[in-house]
């Protein structure tokens, strides 16, 4: 009785189909998913191994944790704790420093920089919460929320298409440009006031310099 080895027959067409479909599943993949966690920083240690987890690049020191390019996803939590500080750095290329798609809560009283130091350019989309003194020197894209629990000394741009809001306890100072969506103001305690412009001729009162005691009708001038 004679018997037949069957061999599998290789198509031409059947071996490319197959790597097309392997070259798909291995480039609609990425390759590290950074996956949601808890995030907490308050010396160089932690920063580091901040870092290494968002796979974010920067430095460290005994005072900040210089972030200049990374991403927070979505469901991720960052607080900044003890004295240290949270600073985005401006990198060369002008790119942004730092995206937030989680929380960010800024707790750490910073060593004197405050427990954020923007020096960067920062992407929010997500939540942060000022709830220690921080200070903003570059620029903040706010598309999320900012929520100011204490002093936020802005001397740099937030361009704001997000919300805004002042709580009782905290403050905007400092000389900088919010554009967009102004920021809502919680408490009329800390709402800034604007000094009314004295109409002309007026006499200020020693005491009340913004009230006038007085109005001098200015004299035409002389022919």
């Amino acid at each position: 009785m004679n018997t037949k080895t069957w061999k599998p027959v290789s198509h031409p067409l059947l071996l490319l189909l197959a790597l097309v479909m392997a070259l798909a599943l291995t480039v609609g993949a990425p390759a590290h998913p950074v996956q949601a966690a808890a995030y907490t920083i308050s010396d160089e240690a932690s920063c580091e191994a901040f870092f290494i987890a968002i796979e974010a690049t920067g430095s460290s020191d005994p005072y900040i944790c210089s972030i200049r390019e990374g991403t927070l996803p979505a469901g991720s939590t960052l607080t900044v704790e003890g004295t240290y500080t949270l600073g985005p750095q401006n990198s060369s290329d002008g790119a942004t420093d730092f995206t937030n798609q989680g929380t960010v809560n800024i707790n750490s009283s910073g060593n004197g920089f405050g427990g954020y130091y923007g020096a960067g350019i920062v992407d929010n989309s997500g939540t942060i919460n000022i709830n220690a003194y921080s200070q903003n020197y570059s620029t903040i894209n706010n598309s999320g929320t900012i929520i100011v629990n204490a002093e936020f000394y802005n001397a740099g741009t937030i361009n704001n298409t997000g919300k805004i809001q002042v709580t009782c306890g905290g403050s905007i100072t400092g000389r900088g440009t919010i554009t967009g969506t102004q920021p809502e103001y919680l408490c009329a305690t800390n709402t800034p006031t604007v000094t009314p412009t004295p109409p002309p001729g007026c006499v200020p009162s020693k005491d009340q310099p913004n009230k006038c005691v007085a109005t001098k009708t200015p004299k035409p001038p002389k022919p």
